[in-house]
């Protein structure tokens, strides 16, 4: 998939995806923890934009990452 195909959602839209206030999102994409690409902007603001698969580890954190598990010989130490 390109670029031309992600579909970017803006602070807002995630925000009432995720049932937050913005400041919580924009919190999020300042510190890092949230992926996301800005665009210029009005004078000194940037337009930040989520690209759709962000959202989508977001909503479902298990398929993000696999889970971690001991292996048996890993258990009993």
């Amino acid at each position: 998939m390109s670029i031309l195909d992600t579909k970017f959602y803006t602070v807002a839209e995630v925000a009432r995806v995720l049932r937050v206030d913005e400041s919580t999102v924009r919190r999020h994409l300042k510190d890092g923890s949230i992926e996301h690409i800005e665009l210029p902007g009005r004078s000194s603001r940037r337009v930040k934009r989520i690209p759709e698969d962000v959202l989508q580890r977001l909503l479902n954190p298990a398929c993000a990452q696999p889970a971690k598990q001991k292996l048996p010989e890993q258990a009993s130490a």
